[in-house]
């Protein structure tokens, strides 16, 4: 026999030789663990550790600390194995797993599968959820996977019909996330939305042994452009932000930076929006430039009615030269909008408003009781732009000024009552929108 066998090229030591390697590998494969064997879910650092021989880093979060998983194809593998273990998917769609400790992954913010975990979890954006986030596979161990607050449904992902653990709150940020009696340490967590993005935590809570719900705040868009981010957030402006004085077009165009705002107003007008300007109350834009404003003060101010009329003295003499009076004024014109506030009489025609006087004659029964009024003006470019007016309770004169800007009323005898209020009105009566100019005035006569 040994003859026959050397005829093949194979001695009787040869096959004792192959026999017992054979023995001795099966020996070591079925050997016991070194140490006290440890069981699924529980601590190790080596293959060797575990009755199981798989020894993997599957703990969210802790990639340091390794756990002993054993293999399964039913979640009934793994409940044989203690509590809080259930069957995940090696990967995506695969009928056999790993029987490993209920997960933290359950609703966390994320941006890829890998920061959901290491086997079959998903990072996707399921259906009414604004933002991605992790759901643990439970096509094997069904609602066993999931927390209580949780089911195990059919969800599309990539194309390929899923089971994954979904909460029963409409949005995973705002549920209760996985759990943490494994993996302490907080969760980040993100709410974005076309306002922009808020950074938060979930918390572990040692009670129930789960991490809060996400306590991100909402982004809510910044109404002007001064105002801040909420704390968290990094947050875009409003879509009505650059519409206002402050940011303009762009919150980098503030208005009120390109004029001086206690005699003008700062305003956004105009598609696309741009700077404009009007002017406070009785200011006027007599240079054409609001980058110092509006720099004339109107003078005197707040006379530009009847019943506002700057008042004048009251004659009792019938003598000339004892009823003589005289005002002094300006009339400023301007093309600007005049506004906080408006302006009484205000013609926006000639840009400018009245001038209003009075007067009281007695007469005293024996004064002829007639008038005689002067304009004149000085400074304008276009002196035959005024008109003079005076209004007694019997008649009323009018007059334009002449090149020279000067121009006369009067009236004889009666042409007032006795006790008689008299007005004088000064106005421009140009309207051309070029004309802008100081104009100084007097108004001088007698009764």
């Amino acid at each position: 026999r040994a003859l026959g066998l050397r005829l093949f090229g194979i001695s009787c030591l040869s096959i004792m030789t192959v026999l017992i390697k054979l023995a001795s590998d099966a020996a070591i494969e079925a050997a016991p663990c070194v140490g006290p064997c440890i069981g699924a879910g529980l601590a190790c650092t080596k293959d060797d550790d575990c009755e199981s021989k798989l020894c993997k880093a599957v703990l969210l979060g802790n990639a340091d600390q390794k756990v002993c998983v054993a293999p399964c194809t039913q979640q009934s593998d793994c409940e044989q194995l203690g509590t809080g273990l259930f069957c995940e998917p090696v990967s995506a769609l695969s009928s056999s797993g790993y029987c490993v400790p209920r997960s933290p992954a359950h609703c966390l913010s994320c941006a890829s599968d890998g920061d959901c975990g290491v086997l079959s979890e998903v990072c996707t954006q399921a259906s009414g959820d604004q933002v991605k986030a992790c759901h643990v596979d439970c096509s094997i161990a069904g609602a066993a996977a999931c927390p209580s607050d949780y089911q195990c449904v059919s969800m599309q992902v990539g194309g390929a019909a899923r089971k994954l653990c979904r909460p029963n709150v409409p949005f995973c940020l705002d549920a209760n996330g996985g759990f943490c009696d494994r993996v302490t340490a907080p969760q980040a967590c993100i709410r974005t939305n076309s306002a922009g993005m808020c950074v938060g935590q979930r918390t572990c809570l040692s009670g129930p042994e789960r991490f809060t719900a996400c306590n991100a705040l909402a982004p809510a868009c910044k109404a002007t452009c001064s105002a801040q981010n909420q704390a968290g957030c990094d947050e875009q402006y409003c879509p009505d932000a650059a519409n206002l004085p402050t940011g303009c077009g762009a919150c980098d165009n503030d208005c009120t930076t390109k004029t001086v705002t206690t005699t003008a107003n700062a305003l956004c007008q105009g598609t696309p929006p741009a700077c404009a300007f009007s002017c406070k109350g009785e200011r006027y834009n007599v240079d054409k430039s609001f980058a110092n404003g509006c720099e004339v003060v109107d003078s005197p101010v707040g006379n530009h009615t009847e019943a506002t009329a700057t008042a004048g003295p009251t004659y009792n003499s019938c003598t000339d030269g004892d009823s003589t009076f005289q005002f002094s004024g300006m009339i400023v014109s301007d093309s600007a909008v005049h506004e906080n506030a408006s302006v009484p009489g205000f013609n926006v025609g000639t840009g400018s408003a009245p001038d209003w006087m009075s007067v009281r004659g007695m007469g005293q029964g024996i004064c002829q009781n007639n008038f005689d009024v002067t304009l004149t003006v000085s400074g304008s470019s276009s002196p035959a732009c005024y008109k003079l007016t005076f209004t007694t309770d019997n008649v009323s004169e009018s007059c334009t000024t002449n090149v020279a800007g000067a121009c006369t009323v009067s009236s004889g005898m009666s042409s007032y009552s006795d006790g008689a209020l008299m007005h004088a009105v000064v106005e421009k009566t140009c309207s051309s929108a070029a004309l802008v100019e100081k104009v100084t005035y007097t108004v001088g006569g007698h009764l």
